[in-house]
């Protein structure tokens, strides 16, 4: 059967696409404080930024929630897929269910991660001024490296973009299936050449939802849940014959 479980593409690029606004936006307030590179009013630009922090925050928490209900509607079309009454009492027990506690606590963690792009860029930029100062840095080298501030944003926002939606999309899995009783999964990757070689490795094993595999060097994780990684949980569900 063909699962639905996978990577949440459509929703990523949508959030990255929104996120990236963010970056660039970023680039330009830095420019401003720092042109070409050379970064006159530290103070200035800590300031502009953490203000423009601030006053995302309403739309962070917007884009945060598209996401979560674009990702959380895709994954509850896995469950649907393989028993429509499983997908109806799931659907009629979002709000109340561990799947809506997962929301809740991803959308905070979500929106501080936007949020934090603009004032990670500050800290970035007077940082790289404050050591070339201590320790008498190329002041070209270091104008350069300020100037790739929104570049740098960017970046962090793409990250951003893939790893919250793959968490999202793991959380879910496992709230719902823990919701329904269902323990077990198979570790499934995209099974491209961009897959890390110990997410290889753990392609169609199977593992409990609740004792995580040790990995790598991330540790004990379920698939989808450390920076990058687009694997997904396949759950395992014993239906009868009739279903």
């Amino acid at each position: 059967m063909k699962t639905k479980f996978g990577h949440p593409s459509a929703a990523e690029r949508k959030f990255a696409t929104q996120l990236r606004k963010v970056a660039k936006h970023v680039g330009h307030i830095t420019d401003i404080h720092a042109p070409q590179g050379v970064l006159f009013d530290p103070q200035g630009l800590t300031r502009s930024l953490a203000a423009y922090s601030e006053l995302i925050t309403p739309w962070a928490e917007r884009v945060a929630a598209t996401m979560l209900a674009s990702v959380s509607k895709s994954n509850l079309r896995g469950w649907t897929s393989m028993s429509r009454t499983i997908g109806a009492e799931l659907r009629a027990n979002f709000n109340t269910s561990e799947a809506g506690a997962a929301a809740r606590a991803l959308h905070t963690e979500q929106v501080g991660l936007i949020t934090s792009l603009p004032t990670e860029a500050a800290t970035r930029a007077q940082s790289l001024a404050q050591e070339a100062m201590l320790t008498g840095g190329r002041p070209n080298a270091v104008a350069a490296e300020i100037a790739r501030t929104g570049e740098v944003t960017e970046s962090r926002a793409t990250l951003i973009a893939r790893t919250e939606t793959a968490k999202s999309n793991a959380a879910f899995t496992q709230a719902r299936a823990e919701n329904i009783g269902v323990t077990h999964y198979v570790w499934q990757t995209m099974q491209d050449e961009s897959v890390r070689e110990s997410h290889q490795e753990m392609q169609g094993t199977v593992q409990e939802f609740a004792d995580p595999p040790e990995v790598d060097e991330f540790g004990a994780y379920n698939p989808g849940e450390v920076p990058n990684c687009r694997c997904f949980a396949e759950p395992i569900i014993n239906l009868p014959e009739e279903e």
